[in-house]
């Protein structure tokens, strides 16, 4: 198992301990100059394995404690963190999950008996349920379906990013029709919404985006269609998320035709790991070795800002996130972006958004709070 324990480290680019039941750590593989607090911190090591040995799933990292665990089959844990870094944290999720599935795919010998019988007892309710003929009776005779060739199409289209053939063929004369999915329009129209949005992140990840990126898209399309009672909007869904999936696409393949440098990429990875740390440009630098200035021109010509300026738009990121999401002040986010002060931190977040932090909440928080009621 080595080999995946090491696979993780890579991908996460975090710590990652091994413990057994009596948190006795077994391995631990940690980065240079990263943070390890789970070495030294045994009652949090002690939570943690607490937690997962008591839900035997995967625990997800929570904002105040960004770490990710689960239990092995062989009835150690693998513990991760901390993530600074939002992505970093849905990334470490992904793999973690995936480091589950191979690991059970591996030990299969260690699987719980329960869950052969669990699958042995549904299987055979699920067949005893299952009536063929009940199927033919509404197999339509007149007006089919549209074709698969059709519905594959316009996926396609997404996965190369191309947004104006996605559309075309999205729109291509058919001689079937659309399978009847609702009691009502409205109902008919939002379902297919739902199975149009699922089928293209699919399509989606094929071409590249990520995982959580194309779920996320998805999940806030399937949102919006259930606020929508027009029935012209509606429809136009249909297409507009088509078009929204293969553009996703296509601009994630443009970004990639621009090559960034190796010692460009090492920076902004430093930068990543920098956001809640109060750090300079030389500190930034030091990763690639080349004098600052050197480093600051080719980073600008790569990116198409200096390395602080970089640095200050990717807290602002994270700041408009919290403005948003959270009911953090604004005094408090400044102080973990580590902004010399709020009111250099109110004129920066000005210049990258056009707004003052306060605006921007006034704008947005409300808008989602009240999407909720």
């Amino acid at each position: 198992m080595n080999f995946l324990y090491d696979k993780f480290f890579v991908l996460t680019k975090a710590p990652v301990h091994i413990y057994d039941k009596n948190y006795v750590e077994i391995q631990k593989l940690v980065p240079k100059k990263a943070e390890d607090p789970l070495s030294e911190d045994c009652e949090l090591v002690k939570a943690i394995l607490d937690k997962v040995y008591s839900e035997s799933v995967i625990v997800k990292p929570e904002p105040l404690s960004p770490y990710c665990a689960l239990k092995l089959s062989d009835g150690n844990f693998l513990v991760s963190g901390p993530f600074r870094h939002k992505e970093d944290r849905l990334n470490a999720v992904n793999v973690c999950e995936l480091f589950a599935y191979f690991n059970r795919r591996i030990t299969p010998e260690d699987r719980d008996t329960a869950d052969d019988s669990f699958i042995e007892e549904t299987l055979k309710s699920c067949l005893n349920d299952f009536d063929s003929k009940e199927f033919e009776k509404i197999l339509p005779t007149e007006a089919p379906h549209n074709t698969y060739a059709h519905e594959l199409a316009h996926l396609e289209a997404i996965t190369k990013g191309d947004p104006e053939l996605a559309l075309r063929c999205k729109l291509m004369p058919v001689h079937g029709k659309l399978g009847t999915l609702g009691p009502n329009f409205k109902r008919h129209i939002r379902n297919h919404c739902i199975v149009g949005a699922t089928l293209a992140a699919r399509a989606a990840i094929k071409g590249g985006i990520s995982v959580e990126t194309a779920f996320t898209v998805a999940d806030y399309f399937i949102n919006k269609v259930e606020l929508i009672n027009d029935d012209k909007l509606l429809q136009d869904y249909t297409l507009k998320i088509v078009v929204a999936f293969a553009t996703l696409v296509k601009n994630l393949k443009e970004k990639g035709q621009k090559q960034i440098r190796p010692a460009v990429s090492r920076i902004i990875e430093e930068i990543k790991r920098s956001l809640y740390k109060d750090v300079s440009k030389d500190d930034l630098v030091c990763v690639c070795d080349m004098h600052k200035d050197y480093a600051e021109r080719i980073f600008k010509k790569d990116t198409g800002m200096t390395i602080m300026e970089y640095l200050s738009s990717s807290r602002i990121q994270i700041a408009c996130e919290l403005l948003k999401d959270s009911q953090t002040s604004i005094a408090e986010i400044s102080s973990i972006l580590c902004f010399s002060s709020q009111s250099y931190f109110g004129r920066v977040f000005k210049k990258v958004t056009g707004k003052t932090p306060a605006q921007y909440r006034n704008q947005n928080f409300v808008k989602v709070w009240n999407q909720l009621d």
